[in-house]
């Protein structure tokens, strides 16, 4: 009776985790980021390049909670013999990633973001972000996706459009 009921426990387990894989994966991904400034930010500062890791754990079919965390640098403009400083950003954003479609989704974002501006005293000041994503997962493992991001504080925005492609590890 013992070897049965552990069978049937067995089988339970693996029936269980067969039928949670195909619901989704949960995944945690790393990626190239490339940021393009647009309004105000676009007329001190030039195209931003970093990284992002994202976390996306899946609450059910073609839904998951995400959480991204990276770092982007915006090099600063040259306005006749005056240089901008470079402004470094440190984005942690929460979100709800859709799947409408085989390998299609739309993600929107909320967070905070850290900005420093080296030799300046806005270092260590941060603001409100959000963020619109749309993406597509080529494969189980490769990502692009494409986002307008904001960062509001102190009465300004600097707003982006961000483009990512990332590698998608599946845990």
């Amino acid at each position: 009776m013992k070897k049965i009921l552990a069978c049937m426990t067995v089988a339970a387990a693996l029936f269980t985790t067969a039928s949670y894989a195909q619901v989704g994966q949960t995944t945690l991904g790393v990626g190239l980021d490339v940021g393009v400034p647009t309004g105000d930010f676009n007329n001190t500062q030039k195209i931003g390049i970093g990284g992002t890791a994202d976390f996306g754990y899946n609450v059910g079919t073609g839904t998951a909670l995400t959480l991204t965390v990276g770092y982007i640098s915006f090099s600063g403009d040259e306005v006749g013999t005056f240089k901008y400083p470079a402004v470094n950003t440190i984005p942690i954003k929460a979100g709800v990633r859709y799947f409408v479609g085989p390998g299609l989704y739309l993600e929107p974002q909320l967070g905070y973001t850290s900005i420093s501006t080296p030799n300046s005293n806005t270092s260590g000041t941060g603001g409100f972000t959000y963020a619109a994503k749309a993406g597509y997962r080529i494969s189980n493992s490769l990502d692009l996706s494409a986002r307008y991001e904001g960062i509001s504080r102190n009465n300004a925005n600097l707003n982006f459009l961000g483009f990512r492609l990332g590698y998608n590890f599946r845990l």
